[in-house]
């Protein structure tokens, strides 16, 4: 059996990659939290530009939601409910009967929060 080597993983040691690029692409970066005393764990990372706040709770899942911003370009502030959506095929289940063929792994309908 061969191993699996994936090219990237998700790991802290990626972190500042992601946070490099963000700022490159022109967000202003920080971390937030209510609690004063919150250590890193305990805050959201949040990226703002064109007055677009993303929060995340890590910095490859904020450069996944900028992904998601670049590729709408919205440019109504505030903006519009669910502007991040794109239509099409339930892809999560696409990928679930491929990988479990023999199992019912339907999670019934997933309509990114709406």
């Amino acid at each position: 059996m061969d191993t699996i080597m994936p090219a990237l993983v998700e790991n802290m040691n990626v972190w500042n990659t992601c946070l490099r690029i963000l700022r490159s692409h022109g967000f202003q970066l920080s971390l937030r939290s209510d609690d004063p005393n919150a250590d890193l764990a305990a805050c959201f990372w949040v990226a703002e530009k064109d007055g677009y706040d993303l929060w995340a709770g890590d910095p490859i899942q904020l450069l996944g939601l900028a992904a998601i911003h670049s590729y709408h370009s919205p440019t109504i502030s505030p903006p519009e409910p669910y502007w991040w959506l794109v239509g099409g095929e339930d892809i999560i289940d696409e990928l679930c009967e491929d990988r479990w063929p023999d199992e019912d792994v339907s999670g019934g309908e997933v309509e990114d929060g709406v």
